[in-house]
């Protein structure tokens, strides 16, 4: 198999296992809009020095109230809609595919997506694509960002770009 097709199913097979895995974390969370919500302990009623002065008696739950009404889209664990991200991904997939001379600006405007999901694919991609002009915008979008796991996966992003190329 040509590397280029290889690094393209490796890259979609990665976007796919991301989407499974963001969509199963953010499934597999009870809460109280799925009711999730743990009913009220039973009442135990206690004398002095919380002693149990009698049996257990059984309280029934309080009226919970609806679940708000479903999205009209299904959101990320972010608050972005699905939609969006798996459209900003299969763009990222697209640019790193097409290896033209729009990939770059293209793939640097994905690193100020509203989906981290997104941002660490266009990081994956901006890798991937082998462009060292990429090392100074990995840099600064590196130092807007807030969480450490993330700027992480920017800066040595840079760093490998910045390792000499073999022949």
């Amino acid at each position: 198999m040509r590397p280029q097709v290889l690094v393209i199913v490796v890259a979609a097979m990665g976007l796919m296992a991301v989407l499974l895995w963001s969509s199963h974390r953010s499934a597999a969370r009870p809460g109280p809009a799925d009711g999730g919500a743990l009913p009220p302990a039973a009442a135990v009623p206690t004398g002095p020095a919380g002693h149990v002065a009698g049996p257990a008696v059984a309280v029934p739950p309080a009226a919970t109230p609806p679940a708000p009404a479903m999205p009209d889209q299904p959101v990320t664990d972010t608050g972005v809609p699905t939609a969006q991200v798996e459209a900003e991904q299969a763009e990222v997939a697209r640019l790193l595919e097409a290896r033209g001379p729009e990939s770059l600006p293209g793939l640097a405007a994905k690193l100020d997506s509203q989906s981290p999901e997104v941002r660490v694919s266009a990081v994956e991609a901006l890798k991937q694509l082998g462009d060292a002009n990429a090392i100074p915008i990995l840099q600064q979008k590196a130092e807007a960002i807030q969480d450490p796991y993330e700027k992480i996966k920017f800066l040595d992003a840079a760093k490998f770009l910045a390792l000499p190329k073999w022949p």
